[in-house]
């Protein structure tokens, strides 16, 4: 038990637990902050001069994987470009078809044009304008 208790004791003197109702939610948070931990220690006993403390280390590993996931974001943003189509509106917006909505009945949809952003729906998409040019 002396080891248990050791590394329970490095674990809680840098408290970061999260307060939660969902049970799994604490043990993959527990489970991130053991990793941590272990990581820290090998590094310290890698490491013999002028080491970090613990906290700028985790501030590092924050940093690093935030670095990785812009790049990643960077990469996908380029292959997502559309030069024409449609595109689903976040939440619940609306907007009103420009191909079949008259004076009379206006009917409303969920996808723009990539080009116009005008309001269209899947089945008017041929008889759009701004998709023929």
């Amino acid at each position: 038990m002396g080891g248990i208790d050791e590394s329970d004791k490095m674990l809680y003197t840098c408290l970061n637990d999260r307060r939660s109702v969902k049970c799994w939610k604490k043990v993959a948070f527990n489970i991130i902050s053991r990793m941590v931990l272990n990581a820290y220690i090998i590094y310290k006993e890698r490491v013999k001069s002028k080491t970090m403390t613990r906290l700028d280390f985790i501030s590092n590993i924050i940093f690093e994987i935030e670095c990785e996931w812009m790049k990643e974001k960077k990469a996908r943003s380029y292959v997502k470009e559309k030069k024409f189509g449609l595109v689903k509106l976040p939440q619940r917006n609306l907007r009103q078809c420009v191909v079949c909505s008259t004076k009379n009945a206006i009917k409303r949809s969920h996808l723009i044009c990539v080009q116009c952003k005008k309001g269209v729906h899947p089945t008017c998409f041929d008889k759009h304008r701004c998709y023929k040019l």
